[in-house]
């Protein structure tokens, strides 16, 4: 992928300037200056904003318009990450695992070893420069999230009681648009391979961006596969 450096494949094996991209966003004085002046040249009637990009609030309030935070992450990693920050606080601090309560019907453990660094980070310091972020998500009339109500129904409603958000639309799945028809896809290798495959006989594993998987675990993944009747392939 264009910018990142040869291996790296998520957060957990990229450099700590990689967070560099965060700190520019949520920097007020380097990033408001050009949307403020986008906004109110153009006086829309609502404001999308990015979940970095808290100002963009309190300037929809100002212009008299609702403000809306948008989220490419789901329900579920959203509560999870939620709930993380207090069972990590409340965990022993030699405890090798954080149990994370409060999910419906289900408690997670994760090995410390395991968390993705953006969230080790505030356990190992008191100061959270993304705290105005999270105030301004709860003081927007909404966040829309990229899901559907039916995939995560139950963590959805958990996630807006914990985060005390006023409402919730849910979009997904929101992607970059498909080309035309007309255009063909007979030349993408991963759709030719797909072609060859009965129906609902393939299966899309997806680790996400922050998780942390060692190779000893990926062969356990694709051992318990094999072990269901399945041929894995591109692991």
């Amino acid at each position: 992928m264009d910018g990142l450096a040869p291996g790296v494949e998520n957060l957990s094996s990229a450099g700590d300037d990689t967070w560099r991209i965060d700190v520019a966003a949520i920097d007020e004085a380097l990033t408001r200056p050009a949307q403020e002046a986008l906004l109110r040249e153009w006086s829309p009637d609502a404001v999308v904003t990015d979940y970095h990009f808290f100002w963009n609030n309190d300037i929809a309030t100002e212009l008299g318009v609702p403000c809306v935070a948008f989220s490419v992450i789901g329900p579920f990693s959203a509560l999870v990450m939620r709930l993380l920050d207090s069972a990590a606080r409340e965990s022993e601090p030699a405890s090798q695992v954080v149990i994370v309560h409060g999910l419906p019907e289900l408690e997670i453990q994760i090995p410390v070893t395991e968390l993705p660094e953006f969230l080790i980070r505030p356990l190992k310091r008191d100061d959270d420069g993304f705290k105005p972020c999270h105030v301004a998500l709860f003081r927007c009339l909404s966040v829309a999230m990229n899901t559907f109500e039916d995939l995560e129904q139950q963590y959805r409603e958990r996630y807006m009681q914990v985060g005390s958000l006023k409402r919730g639309y849910f979009v997904g799945p929101v992607s970059l648009p498909l080309p035309p028809a007309a255009a063909g896809t007979s030349d993408s290798p991963c759709i030719r391979w797909l072609g060859t495959k009965p129906s609902s006989s393939v299966v899309y594993v997806c680790f996400g961006t922050y998780a942390a998987m060692s190779g000893d675990q990926l062969r356990r993944w694709r051992s318990g596969w094999k072990r269901q009747g399945s041929r894995s392939c591109g692991w």
